[in-house]
Formats: structure tokens, C-alpha cells, sequence
């Protein structure tokens, strides 16, 4: 498997601010927190090109699979 490492992007902090918003609007729900973590968070350093973002929530809901399923978005949990 061959791993590609780019060059650092200000790019990476404009998508991770979309999928933000799109994660806010989609989650709707008090007290939500999204970050930009991993490597792609860190200015001026080079990276795998995949934007990773952790969200915490103040209680479980499972209204965070129902982003999975109705956008086809990647979830970890």
C-alpha cells in the first residue's frame, strides 16, 4: 500500500470548516462539538490528505447514524 504524504494546504482548514457547518446543520443538537484533529489540523505541516474530524457529544444520541445513512458520510465511533 503506498501512502501519500502532501504538502501542507490551507485548503485542508476551508473543508474541515464546510464539513463543519454541514455536520451542524445535519446533527442539530445542543451542545454538540466539532474539531478539526489529526494531521491536516496542524499549520504548516505536510499530511496524508484526509480531513479528520471528531465529534462529541454531551450525551449519546443516535441520531449520528441517521448522518451516516441518509449522506453516506464515513463514521468511526
Amino acid at each position: 500500500m503506498k501512502i501519500i504524504i502532501d504538502k501542507y494546504s490551507p485548503e485542508w482548514k476551508i473543508k474541515f470548516e464546510a464539513e463543519k457547518c454541514f455536520l451542524e446543520k445535519a446533527l442539530d443538537l445542543q451542545g454538540v462539538i466539532i474539531e478539526h484533529i489529526g494531521s491536516t489540523a496542524v499549520e504548516g505541516l505536510d499530511a496524508k490528505p484526509v480531513i479528520d474530524i471528531m465529534i462529541g457529544l454531551p450525551y449519546f444520541s443516535s441520531e449520528i447514524f441517521h448522518i451516516e445513512k441518509k449522506y453516506g458520510t464515513v463514521l468511526e465511533i
